[in-house]
């Protein structure tokens, strides 16, 4: 019979986010094999420093996004738009190397999955694609179509909450990606004009649900607005809006999952501690074999999902150092493999090392050498970070057999 995946306890708590009850430490289910000597209790420490740092860098980068964003609305010009731009770049890499910890076992409490609370629920408000650009904004040859455009609908955070998967799962009105086509535009050419502040605009109310049943209104928005503005483009201040509204949702949302790490008082920092090492390990070691298998071969690498700033590459990228840091550490914080394999595996750790490094390399290459790029699925690049991560999924299963751990089957 398989041996059962390690699954962190389900508590029913009635708060939103900590857990008011103590956490039950986890049954190991496979016997712990490291050396006495290596420390192995330092395996739930690393796993939860990993976890918050990585998800207090993400809340910074967002911060900052968030100020560039601001400086850019103050401000609206070529420059402030650009660093608008590099600052969404930073700020979805910074969060992309914290993924790796939402594919620990973890069962939410009940409660948090009927408030839509969920790790899951929360990753659909941040992380959704691919998205419709037309449900968001106007597309070319489309100027009355989306959210922005459509004056029936009230903007505010709770009414882009509702429009958020409303007809599609493409159909996305939070996240990343939204603010990415904010900034970029369907083409990658937005003007930073797009966000000059006008005086009141008589536009089209048209419907974000019907992009091909506009028309103009009479007094249009022609006189007010900058001569470098694209023609047709109307609702300035409703753009500007809406940026600010969906940044501020995604801060709001990038601050609760580290909440959940909080050493001491977050829920998933809790389980982790009062689980025995062998839980621990096993418990991120899965995590590793479900980022490397699902997220990166089955989805991400066949998919393109910066899709308006170009930018796939740089997703496997930002992922792939998350999983660096969990496994090899940093030099104040060994990795997860560090003390079980350096005495007595020492070849293997010196694997883990090269064969990291060989999947980064052509993943940096290849987000610099496609930038601009619409597709990059198919390049000699991308082909080869391919195969280097599947070879990182052989060697995470060569790892598991030398610890005696059991991986889950995702095929």
């Amino acid at each position: 019979m398989k041996q059962v995946v390690i699954w962190l306890l389900l508590l029913c708590v009635a708060g939103c986010d900590q857990a008011p009850v103590p956490a039950q430490p986890l049954p190991a289910a496979v016997d712990f094999t490291g050396d006495p000597a290596t420390h192995p209790e330092k395996i739930n420490d690393h796993l939860i420093h990993s976890a918050l740092d990585s998800h207090v860098q993400a809340c910074a980068s967002a911060e900052a996004l968030q100020s560039a964003i601001i400086t850019l609305l103050d401000h609206p010009n070529p420059f402030t738009l650009a660093a608008s731009r590099d600052a969404w770049r930073d700020s979805y890499s910074s969060f992309l190397r914290a993924r790796l910890y939402g594919f620990l076992p973890v069962t939410d409490p009940v409660e948090w999955q009927r408030q839509g609370l969920s790790y899951h629920q929360t990753l659909s408000l941040i992380d959704s694609w691919p998205i419709e650009g037309g449900y968001i904004d106007y597309l070319p040859g489309y100027p009355f179509t989306g959210i922005v455009n459509d004056l029936t609908l009230p903007l505010s955070s709770d009414t882009l909450q509702q429009q958020h998967g409303f007809a599609d799962p493409a159909s996305v009105s939070l996240g990343f990606h939204v603010i990415e086509f904010l900034l970029w535009g369907s083409d990658g050419q937005r003007s930073a004009s797009d966000y000059l502040r006008t005086e009141t605009i008589t536009a089209v109310a048209g419907s974000s649900s019907n992009k091909n049943t506009a028309t103009h209104a009479d007094n249009t928005a022609d006189n007010h607005l900058n001569k470098d503005t694209p023609p047709g483009v109307i609702n300035q201040d409703r753009r500007r809006q809406y940026l600010q509204l969906v940044t501020a949702q995604l801060l709001d949302h990038l601050r609760r999952l580290q909440r959940r790490w909080e050493r001491d008082t977050g829920y998933y920092a809790r389980l982790v501690a009062s689980s025995t090492p062998a839980a621990a390990l096993q418990a991120g070691m899965s995590a590793s074999a479900r980022l490397i298998r699902t997220e990166l071969l089955e989805k991400r690498l066949s998919g393109n999902s910066s899709e308006f700033s170009a930018s796939s590459q740089q997703d496997s990228l930002a992922l792939l150092q998350g999983m660096q840091l969990w496994l090899l550490g940093s030099e104040s914080h060994p990795g997860a493999l560090v003390p079980l394999l350096s005495t007595t595996q020492p070849d293997l750790l010196m694997q883990w090392q090269t064969t990291l490094a060989q999947a980064l390399t052509p993943a940096t290459e290849a987000a610099t050498t496609n930038a601009g790029a619409s597709d990059t699925t198919e390049t000699p690049a991308a082909t080869l970070l391919i195969h280097n991560i599947e070879q990182l999924d052989t060697l995470l299963q060569q790892t598991a057999s030398v610890l005696r751990l059991t991986l889950p089957d995702t095929h």
